[in-house]
């Protein structure tokens, strides 16, 4: 049995509600949790080292890896698929690069790590264009949930579409500012990771204060994805997955979510 197969997708919506609310009870648990960690190692999570991240496409019961947002997933030397837009070896910081294309129209990648004052720079970038981009590719590991969410609104409240492109990742937070678009465009071919909420390092909490403070950051996220059109068990995912490993969505997955609405075939 896959896990789709293994959701409750039959059940009436109050029952989903009611999985969702005791998924968030749960995490009071873990918060308190977490400050043990916290207080021992100086953070809450740290970047994984162990094991690299998958270079061939995930499988049923095959999708989890361990997460570093400096080692991203992709396809080896010339092997690597290319368009519509090229996207960058590396991703230090975050840029935000404009090209027409003959099918998607006038394109923005924004691609890198998602950082405070990055929705800022973001909306700078739209207004000094002539002509405003009418897709959104993203190409991103993911970082701070609030900026991803703005970015996002900025996203939807534009009209414009969003895109994962052949070999392009979007995990972590990245996979809200996708939800965001009018039309989801995505390559069977692309990366969309997930996995919980967590707060950065030396940040020290109460177990009180953490639980609150994760708790409240996925009920963002949940009505900010329902309202885009997603349905938002697709966090089921992201909560049954710790932070220091990702989980990748399979092409079924993202259709049965309605995380796309157009696939690519590359």
């Amino acid at each position: 049995m896959s896990d789709t197969d293994a959701l409750p997708r039959w059940l009436p919506r109050p029952s989903v509600r009611f999985l969702m609310k005791m998924v968030f009870s749960v995490q009071i648990g873990i918060g308190a949790a977490l400050i043990g960690d916290q207080v021992t190692n100086g953070d809450l999570f740290r970047p994984s080292v162990y094991q690299p991240s998958p270079t061939v496409p995930v499988g049923p019961g095959d999708q989890t890896r361990r997460f570093d947002p400096n080692r991203i997933p992709t396809i080896p030397g010339d092997q690597r698929p290319r368009g519509p837009v090229i996207l960058p070896e590396e991703m230090e910081e975050i840029s935000f690069t404009f090209s027409d294309t003959e099918e998607f129209g006038r394109v923005v990648l924004v691609s890198g790590p998602i950082q405070d004052g990055d929705s800022d720079r973001f909306e700078i970038a739209l207004a000094e264009q002539i002509e405003q981009p009418k897709t959104v590719a993203l190409h991103s590991p993911g970082g701070a949930i609030h900026e991803a969410l703005r970015i996002g609104q900025i996203i939807r409240d534009a009209g414009m579409d969003t895109m994962i492109g052949p070999d392009a990742v979007c995990s972590s937070a990245c996979p809200i500012m996708l939800f965001a678009g009018v039309e989801r465009i995505i390559s069977k071919d692309g990366w969309i990771g997930m996995h919980q909420a967590y707060l950065g390092e030396n940040t020290f909490l109460t177990s009180r204060d953490t639980a609150y403070t994760v708790q409240a950051t996925q009920a963002k996220v949940m009505s900010f994805i329902a309202e885009m059109g997603v349905d938002p068990l697709v966090l089921s995912h992201a909560m049954a997955t710790p932070p220091e490993d990702i989980y990748y969505l399979l092409p079924e997955q993202i259709t049965d979510y309605k995380v796309a609405t157009r696939m690519l075939e590359q």
